[in-house]
């Protein structure tokens, strides 16, 4: 498979909005109260943050683009836990070669997690059903979404084994592009990123994503909309794909 290269640049300064960093590197959880949660107050690099996933646009075909996403992992969500002082949730990975993988999360990713699951589907299927001349126009997006959310769950075992996962820990790259996605701003071009703190600046980044009733877009309802909302869009609306998620919210 051909290597990756960055759309832009590829280099990103030491961020500022990183918590302390163990030996091996793996970001640690910043110390506040898992209710009154807020990114660093920092507006120094502006829209290019260096948290945000690098968008990538490597010569793959949709074919390729589609391995990648089987080689990395279709993931199981489980069904919600009719107990209500559950913390964590455990997410099931395969890869190509059958190999199993259990990732733990925070509870408060689950519906999030399931919500962009299943936006990345849909995304897929409307580009594949689409007219076959307009699918390059929109593979990287399907890539970039990809990529998101193997390195999510990559980040969350690395700490885990690490230093054992908190309710506490978040990963600012999925974050942000919740926020986004909360406003309805799915697609996840350089481009459409820059538009959009152009539009808010910092302020929509420095709410918590996960908090109370900023969940409620991820609930199904909202899900529905979101596939009402790309349906007429068409290919407008795509932005990428990347698991198999499945459960009830």
């Amino acid at each position: 498979m051909p290597a990756l290269r960055s759309h832009g640049s590829e280099s990103h300064p030491p961020s500022p909005y990183r918590s302390p960093v163990v030996d091996n590197g793996i970001t640690a959880p910043s110390p506040v109260k898992e209710d009154n949660f807020s990114w660093p107050d920092n507006d120094e690099h502006g829209w290019q943050h260096p948290a945000e996933l690098p968008f990538l646009m490597p010569d793959w075909t949709i074919t390729e683009i589609i391995d990648f996403i089987v080689m990395k992992g279709l993931f199981s969500v489980p069904a919600r836990s009719q107990q209500s002082n559950v913390g964590f949730f455990t997410v099931t990975s395969e890869d190509a070669g059958g190999s199993v993988t259990a990732t733990s999360l925070p509870i408060r990713y689950r519906v999030p997690l399931l919500w962009t699951a299943r936006f990345l589907w849909l995304s897929l299927e409307l580009i594949l059903d689409g007219p076959p001349e307009e699918v390059d126009d929109f593979k990287y997006g399907i890539l970039h979404l990809a990529r998101l959310l193997s390195g999510f769950l990559e980040k969350a075992r690395l700490y885990d084994e690490a230093l054992g996962l908190e309710r506490r820990w978040r990963d600012e790259t999925f974050d942000r592009a919740l926020v986004r996605f909360r406003a309805q701003w799915l697609i996840q071009t350089p481009e459409k990123t820059k538009s959009f703190y152009q539009m808010h600046g910092k302020d929509e980044y420095m709410k918590d994503v996960l908090g109370g009733g900023a969940l409620v877009f991820f609930l199904p309802r909202a899900a529905a909309n979101c596939q009402h909302r790309l349906e007429a869009l068409g290919n407008e609306g795509c932005c990428g794909i990347q698991a198999n998620g499945r459960g009830n919210p």
